[in-house]
């Protein structure tokens, strides 16, 4: 049960407010929500996996953009340094 003290004077409209945030943290509205209607374990079951499939999905999509990003990072890194040691050469080069 949900207690919210009310201060004298205080908006009505305020303590709604705070019930409603309480009751979103306890979890009680996803539970009203799922026991409006029964669902069969087996159901339940499949639904949990699929979310844990398109999760996991997900991760390693994020995983495989980021090594892709550490990858495009190196290659700018290489070309950076290949670019000033050919212009070193060339200096070198160009004074013998």
């Amino acid at each position: 049960m949900i207690i919210v003290p009310v201060k004298e004077g205080e908006n009505i409209e305020r303590a709604l407010k705070k019930f409603k945030r309480k009751a979103e943290k306890t979890g009680i509205i996803k539970e009203v929500r799922n026991r409006k209607q029964f669902n069969k374990p087996s159901v339940v079951k499949r639904e949990k996996m699929q979310h844990a499939i398109y999760v996991n999905k997900l991760h390693q999509e994020e995983e495989q953009g980021a090594i892709e990003g550490v990858k495009a990072l190196r290659n700018q890194e290489k070309r950076k340094i290949n670019k000033v040691f050919s212009r070193k050469f060339c200096r070198l080069t160009k004074m013998s």
